[in-house]
């Protein structure tokens, strides 16, 4: 394994024991939502950083960069709400024709 490898792996272990390390007591939390959305934030930290080897740290994107990026996770957002509504509809309606409000 290259050495440039070998200390990405090695980082990449680090920082997932820190993120264990720095846990928020989720555990005497009430709100099972929030507990929810804060090991979902986790997991996904952890799949980003061994998908790309980056944290949202990376200072290799521009600030339109981010913005594209920011803009097309939106509008994914929109066609899964689309979606969701679709399915939704045949559910509850029997058919995917649009409800009026």
């Amino acid at each position: 394994m290259p050495h440039n490898v070998f200390v990405l792996h090695k980082l990449q272990e680090i920082q997932e024991e820190l993120i264990e390390q720095i846990d928020v007591d989720t555990k005497g939390l009430q709100d099972k939502v929030v507990e929810t959305v804060i090991q979902s934030y986790k997991k996904r930290s952890a799949l980003g950083i061994e998908k790309y080897g980056k944290t949202m740290e990376r200072e290799d994107l521009s600030t339109l960069d981010w913005l594209q990026h920011f803009q097309e996770e939106m509008m994914d957002a929109t066609l899964y709400v689309e979606s969701l509504k679709r399915k939704y509809r045949l559910l509850t309606t029997g058919t995917m024709k649009e409800i009026e409000l």
